[in-house]
């Protein structure tokens, strides 16, 4: 894995994917957290990428999701750069 920063450009709630975070609830939406997509643009060996974040990478996010604009540490793989990860 290789190491870069890369930019958040966008960012996208999932309101379609609804986490409990408390055991009991009084109404519908209490306690719900809607986690989020994150699009980011970084550069690795010269070329300009712009992703989003796997549906499956929302489990992260919870509590600490990042700003538009911020700056983020990538992950992305040796061979092939569209792979990424953002590292917290």
């Amino acid at each position: 894995m290789v190491k870069t920063t890369g930019t958040v450009t966008e960012l996208k709630k999932i309101w379609w994917v609804k986490i409990n975070t408390k055991p009991v609830r009084k109404y519908a939406l209490d306690g719900a957290f809607f986690p989020y997509r994150v699009k980011v643009r970084y550069s690795a060996d010269g070329t300009e990428y712009e992703k989003w974040t796997s549906l499956w990478d929302w489990k992260k996010w919870y509590g600490n999701i990042p700003e538009m604009g911020s700056n983020v540490s990538i992950e992305y793989r040796f061979g092939d750069p569209a792979i990424f990860k953002i590292v917290r």
